[in-house]
C-alpha cells in the first residue's frame, strides 16, 4: 500500500470517532474492566436492534458469591466533536439523604436480599459526591442544522441502560409481583443470612473527545461559562409500558476517563464492604 493512500485512510478515520473508541477501549483494558465493544441488543420498545459502543463490567475484588456480590456495569457511548458541548447546570444541595444527586435508583439498580438502609446509601462515595451541580439541558455550540451528537449519545446510553437493567440475571430470577420495578418487599425485611446479597448497578456513561463546558447564570443574571471535565445529566425515558423514568447519565471528557473509572472502582469496594458489614449487623457505611 502506498504511503499516500495510508495517509488518506488515516486522515479519514481520524475525522470520525473510531480512534477515540480505541483510546477508550485501551483505558478500560488498562483499568481491568471487562468490556465488549460494539455490543448489539434488541430495543423492545421499538422492536429494533441497537448498538452501544462498550458494555463493561467490574466485579468487586471482595465479592463472595456465598454471601455478597456487588457488580458495576458501564454502558458507554463515545463521541468526538469539533464543537464544544455545553451543559446548563443548577447548583444543588444535599436533598436525598447522604447522596448529593438523586440517581433514580430504581432505574439503575437490580438487587436481591438487601434492606432499605443499604439502598438509601447505595450511591454514597460515587463520583457525583464531588459535584455541587447537575444538568438537565444542553447545547452543541456552533451546531447548524445537523442532528445533535449530544442528544444521540445521551439517548443511546439511556435506552441501553434501561434494557440491561431490566434483562440482567437478577431481574430474570424474580418470580413474584412484589419483585416488579417499584418498592420491592425485601427492602423492608431483614436480610436473609442464608442467601447471598446481590447488587447490579448500571451506569450510563458518555465519553466525549471535545471541549466540555458548563453554563449558568451568575449573581448578576449574566451567563457564566467554565470548562469542566464531568457533568451529571438527568435523562428521561419512556418504557415499552409507557412508564416514564429518569436516570443520571455521566458525561466525561476523554482525559478525565481514567480518574472517573478510579473513583467508580473505589466506590465499588466501599459499597461491598458496607454490604458485608450490614449482613453482620454492623452500621452500614
Amino acid at each position: 500500500m502506498k504511503d499516500d493512500l495510508k495517509k488518506q485512510i488515516a486522515d479519514s478515520l481520524k475525522k470520525g470517532g473510531f480512534p477515540t473508541e480505541l483510546k477508550v477501549g485501551k483505558v478500560l483494558n488498562e483499568r481491568d474492566w471487562f468490556n465488549i465493544s460494539n455490543y448489539i441488543y434488541v430495543d423492545k420498545t421499538k422492536a429494533i436492534s441497537r448498538e452501544i459502543d462498550f458494555y463493561c463490567v467490574k466485579h468487586s475484588n471482595s465479592n463472595d458469591f456465598r454471601y455478597a456480590r456487588f457488580d458495576a456495569h458501564l454502558i458507554v457511548e463515545v463521541k468526538k466533536s469539533e464543537k464544544p458541548w455545553a451543559f446548563f447546570i443548577q447548583n444543588i444541595q444535599k436533598e436525598f439523604g447522604d447522596e448529593k444527586v438523586d440517581h433514580r435508583t430504581f432505574s439503575s439498580v437490580s438487587y436481591r436480599n438487601i434492606n432499605h438502609l443499604i439502598w438509601d446509601r447505595l450511591y454514597v462515595g460515587f463520583p457525583t459526591d464531588n459535584c455541587d451541580f447537575n444538568s438537565s439541558s444542553y447545547a452543541e455550540v456552533f451546531r447548524d442544522s445537523e442532528p445533535s451528537n449530544i442528544y444521540k449519545a445521551i439517548d443511546s446510553v439511556t435506552k441501553a441502560c434501561f434494557h440491561f437493567r431490566t434483562t440482567n440475571e437478577i431481574e430474570r430470577q424474580k418470580k413474584t409481583p412484589k419483585d416488579d420495578n417499584g418498592f420491592a418487599g425485601d427492602l423492608f425485611e431483614p436480610i436473609d443470612l442464608q442467601r447471598p446479597s446481590l447488587v447490579n448497578v448500571f451506569i450510563p456513561l458518555v465519553v466525549v473527545d471535545a471541549l466540555l463546558v458548563k453554563a449558568e447564570l451568575d449573581n448578576n443574571s449574566e451567563l457564566s461559562i467554565e470548562e469542566t471535565s464531568y457533568v451529571p445529566f438527568t435523562s428521561y425515558y419512556v418504557s415499552e409500558f409507557e412508564v416514564e423514568s429518569s436516570i443520571i447519565v455521566n458525561v466525561v471528557t476523554l482525559a478525565f476517563l481514567p480518574i472517573f473509572l478510579k473513583e467508580v472502582e473505589d466506590w465499588i469496594e466501599l459499597r461491598i464492604q458496607g454490604l458485608k458489614e450490614a449482613r453482620q449487623g454492623k452500621h452500614f457505611r
